[in-house]
């Protein structure tokens, strides 16, 4: 029988033998304890001489005849080491609150295959010139080259270094153990959790899952979705405009489909092919006319459009909603003018075009 009680206890007890020598370890390498004791396998990063040590002194606590001394000092040695494991690891997750960790979270790496897959079904339907890629702010498809940016596309911000904000940039209040750092995924600022618990998709930063943003980011990326899931259709569908301020003529207006170009086309039966103005090469944009609607309000039915192609001087077009002209024409005039406003905010993430 005392042979099975052994045999039953050597998993628990090989597991603190190797915990003790571990702080055997750490005591000899920051010179508490004899130097001897902070070698350590460079094979397998084994401390063997401080496990040789602690199994030693583990055999000569056999020799005592009281049982009852074992069990206090196993209970006390055990409990003090898994205290300071978990304040160690409580410290380390205030200390380096960005540093890489094997699980962060229950159920991470049970919801890791259903992300992975997709992510890859994400990528698979994506052009074949994107590719996926994986930011500290999360999975994001971006273009292979320059030239296939979206022109409404933001450039990923750098994140405002944790020890440049001992407080929250939004409420003010200052960070402890309980009050987390949290980053805009948008901005970069650093706020407490109550300031930035909004995820939210972020399609001007192609990222592929919802992510953290701010409160003032939040508002401003709900404006920005529709954008993108109202006004975006309407430029790509395009609408009959008059084109030009002397001699206008009708045209059909539209958005390309890669977001890239303006193009007017006229009479479809005519050979000649559309005009296509590069986006980024617009200059600026201005609103001509408005008419009221039956609402009462305002709708933009004129913009004077300013651009300079490459190698030439600056130009302008006229685009105006005709007489008898639908709701569609005044949607495309719309959202042409928050087109061009969000293009001149991403001007450094578009390629030249050339």
């Amino acid at each position: 029988m005392p042979l099975f009680v052994a045999l039953s206890t050597f998993g628990s007890l090989n597991g603190l033998i190797f915990a003790c020598s571990r702080l055997f370890f750490v005591g000899a390498r920051d010179g508490h304890l004899p130097q001897v004791l902070g070698l350590i396998n460079t094979k397998n990063y084994t401390p063997v001489p401080a496990l040789i040590f602690q199994g030693i002194t583990t055999l000569c606590m056999l020799t005592t005849s009281d049982t009852l001394i074992l069990i206090n000092l196993v209970s006390f040695s055990e409990s003090v080491f898994v205290f300071m494991s978990i304040m160690a690891l409580l410290w380390l997750r205030y200390k380096y609150p960005n540093k890489k960790r094997p699980i962060k979270r229950l159920g991470t790496v049970r919801s890791r295959p259903r992300h992975s897959q997709k992510s890859l079904n994400m990528a698979a339907t994506s052009s074949p010139g994107k590719r996926l890629l994986r930011s500290k702010s999360g999975l994001r498809i971006v273009p292979m080259s320059e030239c296939g940016r979206s022109p409404f596309e933001l450039k990923e911000p750098e994140w405002i270094p944790d020890k440049q904000s001992p407080t929250c940039m939004d409420c003010k209040e200052k960070f402890d153990f309980l009050k987390r750092r949290h980053h805009c995924r948008r901005c970069g600022r650093v706020c407490c959790a109550a300031c930035c618990d909004t995820r939210m998709e972020l399609p001007r930063m192609c990222f592929l899952d919802p992510v953290r943003l701010c409160s003032s980011c939040a508002n401003t990326t709900q404006k920005e979705k529709i954008f993108f899931s109202q006004d975006l259709k309407n430029l790509v569908t395009g609408a009959i405009l008059c084109v030009g301020s002397d001699n206008p003529n009708l045209a059909h207006c539209r958005l390309s489909p890669d977001h890239r170009f303006l193009m007017l086309s006229g009479d479809p039966n005519s050979p000649d092919p559309p005009t296509c103005i590069p986006l980024h090469r617009l200059t600026s944009l201005q609103v001509e006319r408005k008419n009221q609607d039956t609402a009462g309000g305002c709708l933009v039915s004129g913009l004077l459009v300013q651009y300079c192609l490459a190698g030439e001087e600056m130009q302008d077009i006229t685009l105006e909603a005709p007489s008898d002209a639908t709701t569609t024409a005044y949607a495309f005039l719309a959202a042409l003018e928050k087109a061009v406003f969000m293009m001149q905010e991403s001007r450094d993430v578009i390629g030249t075009g050339e």
